[in-house]
């Protein structure tokens, strides 16, 4: 009885030992399979990770290209802008000298004109008193040939001179 009750014992104690086994076994696979759905879920996530890196970096990429152009763009239309300046400048600056040129041009000729004018003035002047002289001279011929003529006239009336 004994030894059926020891070959009992150590047959429960077996089974006892087999459970634990089996338990320890399906534990250590357990762990082994939640330990790979990790790894796997670290994987994907490192990969879904890096894929959002990636199209992080290209639309950075892609900003940035678009600020240097359009930066790029800014500087072009003020260059442009400031040449349009400074030729608008330049325009005024032409026109303003042609402008005074003109001015003084005009005044030239208006100087011109009025010299003109009093030397026009002047000669009908000078031609009025040559005519007023030639008229006068005329006249003074004219007198004194009367004059002669009462001269001529008179001096066979007047009596000898005495002497």
């Amino acid at each position: 009885k004994n030894a059926r009750s020891y070959l009992m014992a150590t047959m429960e104690e077996d089974d006892a030992t087999r459970r634990i086994e089996l338990l320890n076994a399906k534990r250590a696979e357990n762990i082994r399979r939640r330990e790979m759905a990790r790894k796997e879920r670290q994987n994907a996530e490192a990969v879904k990770q890096s894929m959002n890196d990636r199209l992080v970096s290209k639309r950075e990429f892609a900003i940035n290209r678009l600020e240097e152009r359009y930066a790029r763009e800014q500087e072009q239309q003020r260059q442009k802008d400031d040449s349009m300046i400074a030729f608008i400048r330049t325009a005024r600056e032409r026109r303003a000298y042609e402008r005074k040129e003109e001015e003084k041009d005009r005044q030239e000729s208006e100087a011109l004109k009025l010299k003109a004018k009093r030397y026009e003035a002047l000669e009908a002047r000078r031609e009025q008193m040559i005519e007023e002289r030639m008229r006068m001279a005329e006249e003074n011929a004219r007198l004194k040939e009367a004059e002669d003529l009462k001269t001529r006239i008179r001096l066979p009336q007047l009596p000898p001179p005495r002497g």
